[in-house]
């Protein structure tokens, strides 16, 4: 009896290996594996797109893809810029909102 998870050729799909180890040079991505590629949440996906700064999408019988060679390339340019900061220190070494401010 064959295991269900085995195709014809003898390898696991590729949906169950890890996303590291799948080959997926030409492939087109769902934007499922895109966000776990990515790291990124939807929301922030969508502005990145929006922004012109992801990957364009690609529409395939109404259903949207990614290439994944633009999401590869997308992820090492990421992993080369400096991290920004989020969080600025208060100017004067204080908190907002702590004892004695007005």
């Amino acid at each position: 009896m064959m295991d269900a998870n085995i195709s014809g050729n003898g390898r696991r799909p590729p949906h169950s290996q890890p996303l590291s180890l799948v080959d997926i040079d030409g492939a087109l991505l769902t934007i499922e594996t895109v966000l776990k590629l990515t790291g990124l949440g939807r929301t922030k996906l969508y502005k990145l797109i929006a922004s012109g700064d992801f990957p364009e999408r690609v529409y395939v019988g109404g259903r949207v893809r990614f290439r994944a060679e633009e999401i590869r390339v997308w992820n090492a340019r990421r992993a080369l810029r400096p991290a920004i900061p989020t969080h600025q220190p208060n100017p004067k070494g204080t908190r907002k909102g702590a004892k004695g401010d007005a």
